[in-house]
């Protein structure tokens, strides 16, 4: 044990007289550099377990953002069949009602030879969304009383389900019921409805697009318009 140590000692005290000897040729900017490649620290593993411990958890909040973005997009749409087919916070639509809601809608709107109808652009959707989103809570109660109410009040009307009804019948049908003021809540559902798929309609990418023109503010210069002084 004695002369191990004996040798580490004289074994320090050539690497101190070799850098000593060495270090007239550098300036003191290359001393660290020097003394990192002539004397290194021994390997204890350390630097190797922090990139290794940064790896994986960078790995970890990785899987946790694509986790959060899954979980973020899966209100979207509803896995219950039974519920509507988007996500509602105020208004309890089951999948039978928005089926009768989108022919409500088309028989406001209905496909033509040269125009898409409220089914084709999902303006039934649209209205269900604007009630939920813009709505009243007082709107809303009288939306959904109207929306249970109307398939009962359609077979009283009309002697049979909505959906069963020829086009004519079924706009004679909404007709009757919007002049009806009886039922105050069946009344307010279906001007709320024929509101916000007239304004779905209108505002729709076939209409901006394909129905009206574009003109840039303020519009075209007319040098001719009758002025009355």
């Amino acid at each position: 044990m004695q002369f191990k140590a004996h040798e580490e000692v004289k074994m320090i005290a050539s690497r101190k007289t070799k850098y000593s000897n060495d270090s007239q040729k550098f300036g003191s900017s290359d001393q660290y550099a020097y003394l990192t490649t002539n004397f290194p620290l021994p390997d204890t593993g350390i630097k190797k377990s922090i990139n290794n411990s940064s790896m994986k958890r960078r790995a970890a909040i990785r899987g946790l953002m694509i986790i959060a973005g899954g979980i973020a997009l899966l209100p979207s749409c509803s896995g219950d069949p039974a519920k509507a087919s988007i996500e509602l916070t105020n208004l309890d639509i089951t999948s039978g009602q928005e089926a009768l809601l989108a022919d409500i809608a088309e028989t406001l709107i209905p496909k033509t030879a040269d125009a898409p109808g409220a089914k084709d652009l999902n303006l039934h959707l649209f209205a269900m969304k604007m009630v939920d989103d813009c709505h009243s809570h007082e709107d809303q109660e009288q939306f959904m009383s109207g929306l249970k109410n109307f398939e009962s009040a359609a077979r009283e009307k009309a002697g049979a389900p909505f959906n069963k009804l020829d086009d004519t019948k079924k706009l004679e049908t909404l007709s009757a019921m919007l002049k009806d003021e009886k039922s105050p809540d069946l009344q307010s559902f279906l001007k709320i409805t024929k509101r916000r798929v007239i304004q779905g309609f209108t505002n729709s990418e076939f209409v901006m697009t394909g129905r009206k023109q574009y003109e840039m503010v303020p519009g075209r210069y007319n040098g001719f318009f009758p002025v009355q002084s």
